[in-house]
Formats: C-alpha cells, structure tokens, sequence
C-alpha cells in the first residue's frame, strides 16, 4: 500500500485554508478538526506517519489531530471552546461531561487534576520529586498499586531467568550428546548410530520447544516478528508443535532409559543383553 498523491494534495489544501492567527468565530472550524477528520476517514493507519513526513508535518503533531477528532464526536464539539483545550480532554472518559461552554486552557488543566502553572516534573529538584512521591504513597491504593506493579516484574524476572537456564540446560545437553555420538562414531562403537539418534531427537525437541513459544506469543498477540501463522491455524499449529515436542522429549527419555554405566562413560555397553545388541544392530543399518 502506498500514499495516495491525492491525500497529499488534499491534507495541504485543508492546512492552508486558515491563515495563520486568524480569529475564529466557531472553534470548529480550526483546520486541525478538519485535517483530523479528514485523515482518520481517508488515511489507513499504516500511511498516516508517511502522509506526515511529505506535509513537513510533525508525526506527533498529525497523531494528535487525528486522535482528537476521534475522541470528539462532531455533535460533542464546543464552537466556543479551542480545539487545544478539546485536545487536553480528549483522553478523559467523562470528557463529555467535563467540557462547558467558554472552557479555557487553565480550566481545563484543572479538570485534569494539574495546574497550568505547576513545575514541570523534569524541573523540580531531587527533593521536590522526593516528597511528590511520599505525597502519592500517603494514598493506600497507590501503594496497593505499586506493590502489584513490584509484584509482577520480581514475577516476570524470575519466569525470564527459568526460562534462560532452562535453554541453556537443554542446549548443553544437546552438545554433550552431540559430541558423545562423534566420538562413538570416530571410534567404531557399535551404537553411534543409536547415539546420533539420541543426539537428533534432543535437538529436534529443543527446536519445536522454541517454534512452540514464538507460536503462542504470536498467537497471544506479543510476537515482535512478521506474522508466521494466520490467525485461523493458530491453535491447531500450536497443539501440533506441543504434540510433536512432547514426543521427541519422550523419544529421548525412552533412549536415555538403555544408558548404563560403563568403561567409556556414555557409551552404552551394547553386549548387556541380546536385545539391545539386536537394536543396535538395526540403528546401524539404517544410519
């Protein structure tokens, strides 16, 4: 999808019809309504930061129209109130019943719980910033709030840490079996071939375990990559990768169950019993 020239043309249009500092007898009719208006009805989403970039508009600035025109529905629109102060309600939820008619910048900072004339925070000093903090802390459900907030990052980081020594526990796994059946193979043993298999089903189970989680953090909406699978074989591709994960790790394990202490370590003494012997025989000849 590419801009169309003709929203190009007609964004400039609507920008330029009202002469700068002009004075405006219905606030509604403030090119920033109409360029918001026009921008949320014409512009798909994807093309509203590029339409910014060949106006020379600010990508921010554009957002805001837009945003606004959104949350002010024609019909809630004061001609007597700025679109500034329509834009400083806008994220309100009972912006609707906040506004009056004459409303101004100040009044309505105030509805907002701030003060147009407080310090900006990155202008206060250590300690002014300190006490706001224990002034918001006196309130219990703040403190209930950051609590929770503290809760789940000491949750999260402990879940992140699981999940990275679970990786790398599966990644020396796989390294010690992949370099136990080399060393089989290099010395002849009667069941490298059974060691390559072992060593095949680790690392297949670790690669379906990772597609299994980039394919349920797409499918929970978290994915930070193109989209992989679409929407509607999402669950069915996600129980596939489960399935198949599950059986290469039982795989694995039931090899694992034939590994018996002996002179060479994890090289598995073939000769114990004629079945094994027999099994190994077969691996090989299918290697």
């Amino acid at each position: 999808m590419t801009l169309d020239q003709r929203w190009l043309e007609d964004a400039a249009r609507i920008r330029s019809a009202q002469p700068l500092g002009s004075d405006l007898k219905d606030s509604r009719d403030d090119w920033k309504w109409h360029l918001g208006d026009y921008v949320l009805e014409h512009v798909p989403v994807a093309l509203r930061d590029e339409l910014a970039e060949a106006m020379a508009v600010n990508k921010s600035n554009l957002a805001g129209y837009v945003f606004t025109a959104k949350q002010w529905p024609l019909p809630e629109r004061r001609p007597t109130v700025s679109w500034t102060v329509h834009r400083d309600l806008a994220k309100l939820p009972d912006r609707f019943e906040v506004i009056y008619d004459g409303m101004s910048v100040r009044d309505a900072a105030r509805a907002r719980g701030r003060s147009i004339d407080q310090k900006a925070d990155h202008r206060k000093t250590v300690e002014e910033r300190a006490e706001q903090v224990e002034r918001l802390l006196a309130d219990p459900d703040v403190r209930a709030a950051v609590a929770a907030i503290e809760r789940e990052s000491a949750e999260a980081r402990k879940a992140r840490k699981a999940a990275r020594q679970a990786e790398q526990s599966e990644a020396r796994r796989v390294r010690e079996a992949r370099q136990a059946a080399r060393e089989a193979a290099a010395a002849q043993h009667p069941e490298a071939a059974f060691m390559k298999v072992h060593a095949d089903l680790l690392e297949w189970e670790a690669r379906l375990r990772e597609l299994l989680r980039i394919a349920e953090e797409e499918l929970a909406g978290r994915g930070s990559g193109p989209v992989l699978i679409p929407a509607h074989r999402g669950p069915e591709f996600v129980r596939l990768l489960r399935t198949l994960g599950d059986v290469s790790y039982d795989g694995a394990e039931a090899m694992e169950q034939f590994d018996k202490p002996s002179g060479r370590g994890n090289v598995i003494d073939v000769h114990a019993t004629e079945e094994r012997a027999r099994l190994a025989r077969l691996l090989a000849s299918n290697s």
